[in-house]
């Protein structure tokens, strides 16, 4: 049976009522039209705001004599992939520089990389085992912070090609008429699942769901992200087939 590393008293409550913070002033951008839609890409950006740390997850994640805690070398597993699900999430904001939405890429490199930063300092505690439930309930959080702003990304991209090409964005909105649908299941299950973190009634128990759980949201949110930027992608893709024309 894998030891649990220990895990300590929430020292505060950490709200899911409300949407990542990081979010909100990343969402309101969405929808304005760029004054230029042709102008040079500029240079691509990547998550480097925790180059320096980063390497420790890896090796943190597949060396069994680092740390002797099995969950330890799991979930530092799990953060480095977190990590570099957000790096795709920037990339895909840097497919097409043509999209007539607002939403530069250094605000989404700003925006995800607050979240890199909780994923990188979950990894730190959890090696040194200064877990807290908020630690736990933070780090789905931003998780479902990924996932969002995924989920914006594509809003812009069907907002682009219906602003440029209204009659072809009516079959593209008809192919995504179920993304609404999912974007709330997987919010409702982020959600339930950082509430069974924060109500565990013991220590005991809040280990025993602990790597479960984390594993739950970080493959639900994989799973939603990769769909996201398909989506996304299939949608730009059409935008650049008209601007060729």
């Amino acid at each position: 049976m894998m030891g649990c590393f220990h895990v300590s008293p929430s020292p505060a409550a950490f709200s899911v009522a409300q949407q990542p913070a990081a979010v909100a002033g990343f969402r309101q951008v969405v929808g304005r039209r760029a004054h230029c839609l042709h102008s040079p890409s500029p240079p691509r950006l990547s998550l480097r705001l925790t180059e320096t740390r980063r390497p420790r997850l890896a090796i943190r994640a597949h060396n069994p004599h680092y740390n002797s805690g099995e969950n330890t070398r799991c979930f530092c597993g799990l953060a480095d992939n977190a990590v570099t699900m957000a790096s795709h999430v920037v990339d895909s904001a840097s497919l097409n520089p043509t999209t007539p939405s607002e939403i530069s890429r250094e605000t989404v490199h700003r925006t995800l990389g607050v979240y890199v930063q909780i994923f990188v300092q979950t990894a730190d505690d959890t090696f040194n085992n200064t877990v807290s439930k908020e630690t736990i309930t933070s780090f789905l959080g931003a998780l479902r912070g990924v996932a969002s702003v995924a989920h914006i990304l594509l809003q812009a991209a069907l907002e682009g090609l219906s602003q440029e090409h209204p009659k072809e964005s009516l079959s593209e909105y008809a192919f995504n008429c179920d993304v609404k649908k999912i974007h709330r299941v997987y919010d409702r299950r982020m959600r339930e699942l950082e509430d069974g973190i924060r109500n565990a009634p013991t220590e005991i128990h809040t280990c025993k769901i602990l790597m479960p759980t984390i594993c739950e949201g970080m493959e639900a949110t994989e799973s939603f992200v990769a769909l996201m930027m398909a989506r996304r992608k299939r949608t730009l893709e059409k935008i650049q087939s008209k601007v060729v024309e």
